[in-house]
């Protein structure tokens, strides 16, 4: 298979076999994964978003730069191991090379009250904030458990430092209306629909969404179905039929990913996001990527699901009683609607 991407170039080992490397600004990494596979893309993905290593010069051991350069390297380890997610290290990196940036050459036994201090800088974007904290936090609980940084004489500065977002409401919640309204301006042939359509049959979360494609495929008992296994932990394997509203859908694509850019290329995780907020805006209703999936409960039985095929479709418990409460609301909807329509005939 030959991959087109940025950076990359193939190679051919002795073996005969070919690996493909990636390229950049004096950063030379093997991409691990079976060329165009979802692990492939997520693994190349999280090198090209990495953070520069900071130009501060070679990191001092017992520094906060040395310190984020070990944690990095395990986290690597975990990622090629496939027991986190691309995504994860991704974070990580962000967040940490804004401490490096500011203290990377200060002793790694940073005090709380300047953590605190370095923290506050980000306030006005909580979020941004509190998952720097966040990633501070495990690099610090990952250092004391394998005593890089003395336990009896320190504790995680970022533990006890609070977080500041508690009350954000989280994603809006779509609803069916939204999703009517959604795909009545988006014409068939659009990605935009496509993305939605694929989105609404593989309920998958963004980062799985985005790299779905032909290769996912497979035949059960002669008819098609899907596989693929989770970005997010714990990693399950997910199989659903490849339903017909979706196999029409994608009949015309064989190669790469289902939902791609005008240049044939898989979205990156943020563009998708972006591009799917961008269209919601275009159709006049609020929504996004993330509060379709979190709206899927209630949108699915309007289309004629039952509770036990939303429940395969999410991965609840089979049978789970939030499937029912919304099937039940959206028949109790549909009966009262058809009992108005039947008053209206009375004669007083």
């Amino acid at each position: 298979m030959n991959i087109k991407l940025k950076y990359v170039c193939k190679e051919r080992l002795p073996s005969g076999n070919f690996r493909y490397r990636f390229q950049r600004q004096g950063v030379k990494k093997v991409i691990h994964g079976e060329p165009g596979s979802a692990e492939f893309m997520a693994n190349y993905e999280a090198i090209r978003d990495g953070i520069p290593k900071s130009s501060a010069g070679p990191a001092v051991k017992g520094s906060i730069t040395w310190l984020t350069g070990l944690f990095l390297r395990d986290v690597e380890k975990r990622v090629q191991a496939g027991l986190i997610s691309p995504l994860t290290l991704k974070g990580h990196r962000h967040h940490l090379g804004h401490l490096v940036d500011a203290y990377g050459k200060k002793n790694a036994y940073i005090p709380r009250g300047k953590l605190v201090q370095f923290l506050d800088q980000f306030s006005a974007t909580p979020g941004a904030r509190d998952n720097r904290r966040k990633s501070i936090a495990a690099m610090y609980e990952w250092a004391l458990d394998r005593e890089h940084l003395d336990p009896l004489k320190y504790q995680n500065p970022a533990k006890t430092i609070k977080r500041i977002n508690k009350g954000s409401k989280g994603f809006y919640t779509c609803t069916i209306d939204d999703v009517r309204a959604y795909m009545k301006h988006h014409a068939p042939g659009t990605m935009a629909r496509r993305v939605m359509i694929v989105e609404i049959c593989t309920a998958a979360r963004r980062e799985d969404l985005r790299l779905l494609g032909p290769f996912n495929e497979f035949r059960l008992d002669g008819r098609p179905w899907l596989r693929w296994t989770q970005s997010k932990k714990p990693h399950r394997q997910v199989e659903i039929p490849l339903l017909p509203m979706l196999q029409e859908e994608t009949a015309d694509v064989r190669d790469g990913t289902y939902i791609h850019t005008m240049g044939g290329t898989a979205f990156t995780h943020g563009s998708l996001g972006n591009y799917v907020r961008g269209w919601f805006n275009e159709a006049g209703v609020k929504g996004s990527l993330h509060g379709v999936r979190k709206g899927l409960s209630s949108i699915l039985p309007h289309l004629g699901a039952t509770s036990y095929e939303i429940d395969v479709l999410l991965g609840h418990e089979m049978g789970s009683d939030e499937s029912k409460v919304y099937v039940a609301e959206a028949e109790r909807k549909g009966l009262a609607q058809s009992l108005g329509e039947k008053m209206k005939q009375v004669k007083w």
